[in-house]
């Protein structure tokens, strides 16, 4: 499962986000997490004080108090090497570039938003989060699953059916 943080301080914007991004995955609510975020200090704290975990943040550039290239700052800053994407969402994109570039940024959206330009980047964004986790991916009754490599213990095969041991989950088929 991924964890995505939206970030924006306008209530709309961070709904739209988010209604696209349930609406994408709605057939596989198991591969996203979502959760909003007003500010940037309320999104730091999360991260910081209440030890919350987002692989991909979704960061509005213009907000008051803590703008998102602060807070994407802080975010390099507190998850170090740990490969997380940052996105930024902005009208104003191209006057930040400069900012933007330093942060090792995954990409941006234009606002308005628009639906296959927002999915198509999360997708990109989590088939890259993919490779650098190394995960194994399968597909159950319509439903998506990742494990990752490091925890799989061995595969077995019996009867057409394949059996993932894993060390958090134990034996899934």
């Amino acid at each position: 499962m991924y964890s995505i943080a939206i970030c924006d301080n306008v209530e709309l914007h961070r709904e739209q986000l988010a209604a696209m991004l349930s609406k994408h995955y709605s057939m596989n609510s198991s591969i996203l997490s979502i959760r909003k975020f007003s500010n940037g200090t309320d999104c730091l704290a999360s991260i910081s004080q209440q030890r919350e975990h987002y692989d991909i943040f979704l960061l509005d550039i213009k907000m008051p108090g803590m703008n998102g290239i602060n807070l994407a700052g802080r975010i390099r800053d507190l998850y170090g090497s740990h490969e997380v994407v940052i996105i930024f969402t902005s009208a104003y994109a191209e006057d930040y570039w400069k900012e933007l570039v330093n942060l090792q940024i995954f990409g941006y959206f234009d606002k308005p938003f628009q639906y296959d330009e927002v999915t198509a980047k999360v997708e990109e964004a989590i088939l890259h989060l993919n490779e650098k986790k190394k995960l194994f991916h399968y597909r159950f009754n319509k439903q998506d699953y990742y494990l990752t490599l490091d925890d799989i213990i061995f595969l077995e095969s019996q009867n057409k059916r394949i059996f993932v041991y894993h060390q958090k989950s134990g034996c899934v088929t």
